[in-house]
């Protein structure tokens, strides 16, 4: 019996019954192999492990499998129809170690289930012009509460910057929680890159969820940009905005002028769309007060390969509109309460834009500063930016009921 799985991997790798090994360049052996995982991009472990314990045990013969790394060294490891479950894990975990499987993906299908445990549910909805929008919705909509959204900002999707704040806070809210277009699984074919769209996008998604007021809203870094113009575009259903780290108030002059760690939009573009392990270790650098030191690059490169290729032109674009010809004059004035927090030492939006952004809505907004912190307040202080969302979001409801 020959079976072939289409996995995602990266290599091509072959597993036969026959008693021969062969190496993946091999094709002739490769076509009359037993089971073959022919791959290009990586999946969950847990995902490897079902599917290819399934083709094991489905097959009535041993399995070898024997694996080459670009010319000719090679590790070899034998598998027999009837191995036992620590042989078979052990073998997967040993394909891990070397990039057979990958780590981040992995870690997001955790991210996943923990979404999915703490209540929420994973929603895709075209909106009928070429766009559709995913978006993590309550499994119940609850009316008596009020309702949250989070925006996330570049980087991973929304799972990987949120996950530490869906369970302390869905408890009070109703919480949404959108993947952006060109992040996790949003997409649009129309030509629009603005922040502007990207609100729209939101606002629409939620109205094919029924939420048409009401809202509250959190976005950090790029998606502060976005929380932002839905405050703008759409007063009458946002109650109350969060901007953390969202250099809103940025003029392309501050550019040139030097307030930034890079010189040219074509430099931050590189760093804040990684394609080498190095320009990943920029942006710790520059997103971290404190940065995790000597990362391993196979680790870098599995999360740039998993998290950062897809939709590359298009992440690219959307950074040079919000750069574009932007001017603090031409921005208008939200009138919901909104709470400003930044990082003391953020090196992405510096702390002056913070500064500019308060004077900008004047009383109607308050800053808090996290110290020793950078840009990456949501990973790197996570507890102190809960406690700030709650005085804000949450200690306003529970005086508001009765008897408190």
């Amino acid at each position: 019996m020959r079976l072939k799985l289409q996995y995602t991997c990266g290599k091509t790798y072959g597993l036969m019954g026959s008693g021969s090994l062969l190496y993946p360049r091999n094709e002739a052996a490769l076509h009359n192999a037993s089971i073959v995982f022919s791959t290009t991009k990586p999946i969950p472990l847990s995902q490897a492990i079902q599917q290819t314990w399934q083709a094991i045990s489905n097959s009535e013969m041993e399995v070898y499998v024997r694996w080459g790394f670009h010319v000719s060294w090679h590790w070899e490891i034998k598998l027999f129809h009837r191995c036992s479950g620590i042989e078979f894990i052990a073998f997967v975990l040993y394909c891990q170690l070397h990039k057979c499987f990958s780590f981040t993906a992995t870690r997001d299908s955790c991210f996943r289930c923990s979404f999915s445990s703490a209540g929420l549910r994973s929603s895709t909805t075209d909106l009928g012009d070429g766009t559709v929008m995913h978006v993590w919705i309550p499994k119940l909509h609850v009316q008596s509460k009020p309702t949250l959204v989070l925006i996330h900002g570049f980087g991973a999707n929304a799972m990987w910057q949120w996950n530490d704040f869906i369970s302390p806070l869905i408890s009070r809210f109703n919480v949404y929680v959108p993947d952006l277009l060109f992040f996790g699984e949003s997409y649009t074919t129309r030509p629009e890159r603005s922040e502007q769209f990207q609100a729209e996008c939101v606002v629409r998604v939620m109205e094919a969820h029924g939420v048409v007021s009401g809202m509250n809203v959190v976005g950090i870094s790029y998606g502060g940009f976005v929380g932002y113009r839905m405050a703008a575009q759409f007063k009458e259903r946002i109650e109350k905005v969060v901007l953390c780290c969202t250099g809103v108030c940025l003029e392309e002059k501050d550019m040139e002028e030097g307030m930034f760690k890079v010189k040219s939009v074509d430099e931050a573009v590189s760093i804040l769309l990684p394609q080498t392990p190095d320009k990943m270790r920029e942006l710790m650098k520059l997103s971290f007060y404190k940065p995790t030191q000597r990362v391993p690059s196979c680790f870098l490169n599995d999360f740039i390969h998993v998290m950062c290729t897809e939709y590359l032109q298009e992440r690219k674009d959307l950074i040079l509109a919000l750069h574009k010809d932007r001017k603090l004059s031409d921005l208008s004035k939200i009138t919901q309460p909104t709470l400003i927090i930044w990082g003391e030492h953020d090196q992405i939006f510096p702390l002056e834009l913070g500064h500019r952004l308060k004077r900008h809505l004047g009383d109607n907004a308050e800053l808090v500063i996290i110290k020793n912190a950078g840009h990456a307040i949501n990973a790197e202080k996570p507890k102190e930016l809960f406690k700030h969302l709650k005085c804000f979001l949450i200690d306003p409801l529970s005086r508001a009921k009765p008897g408190n």
